[in-house]
């Protein structure tokens, strides 16, 4: 198996550690982690590691059985030629299982960014980047010549004591804001007490 954005290894722990719920090493008999990040990698204690640009898989056609994604490929700019990719690496009747964040994700967040941008600078810049739908999702990874596609859709809320403790959580899990015609100006901490204010009151 291939996994895609291991980070620092939290897939691999709940598969091949004994005291992990899911403890499971027969599943996957070998478990090759990849990440883009090399500071991901070196604090990556597991071992099977490769340092990989999943906008540029260049791995032996037909070599795994699997391919699982955990929340890495929502930021990439060809998802369709990234599928096409991944699909060239799997092996005749190969799987990949992903998990990724869909459109309407970090809402609340979204719209407390907004409202405190309308309200202290008269205009909005992209603080978190557009996601795909369900439907969308399953048309690219079909036009990869992926079959017998199943698609599900979790649901899951997340409770913050602390606000900022959001973009701690964020940050943490790579998913800072990447778009390049975001504003890049310094806001100040007003603008960051502005947010917490609405998001606190919605």
């Amino acid at each position: 198996g291939l996994e895609i954005g291991s980070g620092i290894g939290a897939f691999y722990k709940t598969l091949y550690d004994e005291n992990s719920e899911f403890y499971n090493p027969q599943k996957i008999g070998k478990l090759i982690q990849s990440d883009f990040s090399s500071n991901f990698l070196n604090n990556n204690p597991y071992p099977n590691k490769i340092e990989l640009d999943e906008e540029n898989i260049k791995l032996k056609p037909n070599s795994f059985d699997i391919v699982i994604v955990n929340f890495a490929l929502h930021n990439v700019n060809n998802p369709k030629d990234v599928f096409k990719s991944i699909y060239n690496i799997l092996k005749p009747n190969g799987a990949i299982v992903l998990s990724i964040p869909i459109s309407g994700s970090l809402e609340k967040l979204s719209e407390a960014f907004f409202e405190a941008e309308m309200k202290l600078f008269n205009g909005v810049s992209p603080r978190i980047h557009p996601l795909t739908d369900v439907k969308t999702l399953g048309n690219i990874v079909q036009s990869a010549g992926f079959k017998e596609i199943t698609v599900d859709k979790d649901k899951i809320e997340i409770m913050f004591k602390d606000f900022y403790k959001i973009f701690k959580d964020l940050k943490n899990s790579a998913q800072n804001n990447i778009l390049s015609n975001r504003n890049k100006n310094y806001v100040g901490k007003n603008f960051f007490n502005t947010v917490e204010q609405i998001y606190a009151k919605h």
